[in-house]
C-alpha cells in the first residue's frame, strides 16, 4: 500500500506532518514565498505571532510581508495566491495559501473565485473531516481552526514546506524553519 505520512497535524491530538524530499528553500531565492500563522486568543499568542514577524522581516529584508488578524488566528504572508475566511455559521475558518488544483475529484473551474474554491474547501472538510486531505491535489499550504483544534497540511509532493509547534494553549507554524525555531517558548531539543 503506497502513502505518505498522514498530512494532518491537530494540536489535539499532535501529529507532524513529515514530507520525504521537502527541503528549506534557499534564502537567495527571489521567487521564495513567505507563510506563517498563530492560533490562539491569549496575549501570548499576539507575542509569539510578532516575535515570528521579527524574525521573518530579519531574515528576508526584501520581503513585503502581509498581516491578517481574524477571530483567533493571526497570518502573515508573502504570497502571489492567499485567502481565508471564516463561515459564520459553523466557526470554521479555512486559510489556503497556494492553489488547489481539484477537490474531491472535482477540477476547480478557471472562473471560480478564491471564495468559492474556500467555500468548497469548507464543505468538504464538514462532509469528510480529517478525510478532506485525502480529497485534494495542488500546491498549497492549508489551515483549519475549528473548535476543536487546529489541522493544517501541504500538498502531497511536498513543494511547500511548512514546519510548526504547539506549546502553552498555542500553535504557530512557518514556511521556514529558521524562523519558526527560535519563536519557541521554551527550549529545543536536540
Amino acid at each position: 500500500e503506497r502513502g505518505p505520512v498522514r498530512r494532518c497535524a491537530s494540536t489535539g491530538p499532535v501529529m507532524q506532518r513529515a514530507s520525504a524530499g521537502a527541503r528549506e528553500p534557499s534564502r537567495a531565492d527571489p521567487s521564495m514565498q513567505l507563510f506563517f500563522a498563530v492560533v490562539g486568543d491569549s496575549r501570548r499568542a499576539g507575542q509569539a505571532f510578532e516575535r515570528l514577524l521579527q524574525l521573518s522581516r530579519e531574515s528576508n529584508p526584501e520581503s513585503r510581508i502581509g498581516v491578517t488578524v481574524g477571530p483567533g488566528i493571526r497570518v502573515g504572508v508573502e504570497s502571489r495566491a492567499f485567502d481565508w475566511f471564516t463561515h459564520e455559521e459553523s466557526g470554521v475558518t479555512v486559510v489556503l495559501e497556494g492553489l488547489v488544483r481539484t477537490i474531491a475529484s472535482e477540477a476547480i473551474a478557471p472562473d471560480e473565485t478564491r471564495r468559492q474554491v474556500l467555500e468548497r474547501l469548507h464543505e468538504c472538510y464538514m462532509a469528510s473531516g480529517d478525510g478532506l486531505w485525502e480529497c485534494l491535489d495542488g500546491s498549497y499550504r492549508l489551515i483549519i481552526v475549528d473548535r476543536s483544534g487546529v489541522r493544517a497540511g501541504t500538498d502531497i509532493a511536498g513543494t511547500r514546506s511548512l514546519y510548526w509547534w504547539a506549546a502553552e494553549g498555542i500553535w504557530a507554524c512557518h514556511s521556514h524553519l529558521m524562523d519558526l525555531a527560535p519563536s519557541f517558548p521554551g527550549e529545543l531539543e536536540t
